[in-house]
């Protein structure tokens, strides 16, 4: 099994394999996990990058997809790209820049709607991720039967069979983007805990509500 790494970027926690970090072997975080570079550790063992932690969750998913999907209201690009420079990730880069001129186009009001989807398989349980008015339109959808609970978000711990939930995402427009799979293990009392998932990207544009 793939090494588990726990990662401490600017003070937020990240879980990844080291098979992911060191994909691209010539990038900054290929160099620090294969040994090339000096690295630091905090109390709980998790690597420390001195590094915007909010931003880094853009660069992982790259990582794992080679594919930048970023949220519809998402305005910190310029940040993103200095990021990017320091990672210095192929490909990654390049699609920072192609957002950053496709935000200066007039037809940049067309934008992406997203829906993150990870799925414990140990417990069988769903964290999604989307605006709340996507959450309304999957309401309206008829999910709201499945989840009775569900009102401008998605309760905590959610149980629901995955073509149920593919299916409505299907019926308000959205299309599979990505999917990857992993092992998250954390630290809970004296012992460590794994959880397998699974984890799933939508994207719908707005221009294609009117074929909906």
């Amino acid at each position: 099994m793939d090494e588990i790494i726990g990662l401490n970027v600017g003070g937020h926690l990240y879980t990844t394999s080291r098979a992911t970090l060191t994909r691209f072997p010539d990038s900054m975080l290929g160099s620090m996990f294969s040994d090339r570079l000096p690295t630091a550790r905090d109390l709980q063992g998790n690597y420390v990058i001195d590094r915007d932690g909010p931003l880094f969750r853009y660069i992982l998913n790259f990582l794992r997809t080679s594919t930048l999907v970023l949220p519809d209201d998402f305005h910190e690009l310029d940040m993103l790209a200095t990021e990017a420079d320091f990672y210095q990730i192929p490909g990654l880069t390049e699609a920072v820049t192609e957002g950053q001129e496709r935000r200066l186009r007039p037809e940049a009001k067309r934008r992406q709607k997203i829906i993150e989807a990870e799925l414990n398989t140990t417990t069988n349980t769903w964290a999604i991720l989307t605006d709340k008015e996507i959450l309304q339109e999957l309401a309206k959808s008829g999910l709201e039967r499945h989840v009775p609970t569900m009102t401008d978000r998605f309760p905590s711990r959610l149980y629901l069979r995955k073509e149920v939930l593919f299916r409505h995402v299907s019926l308000i427009g959205f299309k599979l983007h990505t999917a990857s799979h992993g092992l998250h293990e954390y630290q809970q009392d004296a012992s460590v805990t794994a959880k397998a998932f699974q984890y799933w990207v939508f994207v719908r544009d707005d221009n294609c509500l009117d074929d909906i």
